[in-house]
């Protein structure tokens, strides 16, 4: 049941009040879509970037939620932004204020999306997390260690985002296999970004090439955020 509710998005589209931590007033928001992890937000209020900071969202019939947020991505639209936040600290409270929120609210999609069968391998929830934080189509030289084997190969990304990475190389690779990754930006003044993850699945691309999902653990969003472009 957990894991069901963890990958679980609901579409949605209702007005909130949104205060930043340390601000005197409410600003009015929308939320596009929703879940335990994150949502799309749209709003005149100015996220931070690149850091941590602590939101209020209050729901229709003053249920508060209180979150430490990070912007995955920012787009502005007829002059307003547009946030894909995920929440990097949730208390188990709020996430069953969301629950009774959209239960209550989403009938009928709460019912369908709650009771379709649970992910159940590692690439379908590789490819909830697609849905959920915004991937980045980049080309980026990959140095990689099988932490498992101790064996060094090389790959090229594909797209990257907070949550996971997609990379091509001349190996294949078992779902669960721990790798250590070093990225090499174009711009490498501040030096490659290291990061670990685990595979969640491998496909053949052809030409003894392999299209592999790693789902990061622990990743540095600071040293992330040097790949993600200002979308607009």
């Amino acid at each position: 049941m957990a894991n069901r509710r963890r990958y679980v998005r609901w579409q949605t589209d209702f007005e909130v009040k949104v205060k930043l931590d340390g601000a005197l007033d409410f600003t009015d928001c929308r939320v596009m879509d929703l879940n335990f992890q994150g949502g799309q937000i749209t709003t005149s209020l100015h996220f931070p970037r690149d850091s941590f900071f602590k939101i209020r969202l209050v729901f229709p019939g003053e249920v508060a939620l209180d979150l430490e947020a990070w912007v995955a991505w920012e787009k502005i639209i007829d002059g307003y932004y547009v946030y894909g936040v995920y929440f990097s600290r949730i208390k188990d409270a709020d996430k069953e204020k969301i629950y009774h929120f959209l239960s209550s609210n989403y009938k009928q999609e709460f019912i369908k999306k709650w009771w379709q069968a649970a992910p159940e391998q590692e690439e379908e929830k590789f490819m909830e997390d697609r849905r959920i934080f915004q991937r980045f189509a980049v080309k980026l030289p990959v140095n990689f260690l099988n932490l498992d084997t101790s064996k060094e190969g090389t790959a090229v990304t594909s797209d990257i985002s907070i949550k996971g990475v997609s990379i091509v190389a001349h190996e294949n690779l078992l779902p669960r296999t721990l790798l250590e990754l070093r990225i090499k930006l174009q711009d490498d003044k501040d030096g490659p970004i290291y990061m670990r993850g685990q595979v969640a699945w491998s496909k053949p691309q052809g030409n003894d090439r392999y299209q592999l999902g790693i789902n990061l653990e622990n990743a540095n969003l600071v040293s992330l955020s040097r790949i993600f472009p200002n979308v607009k």
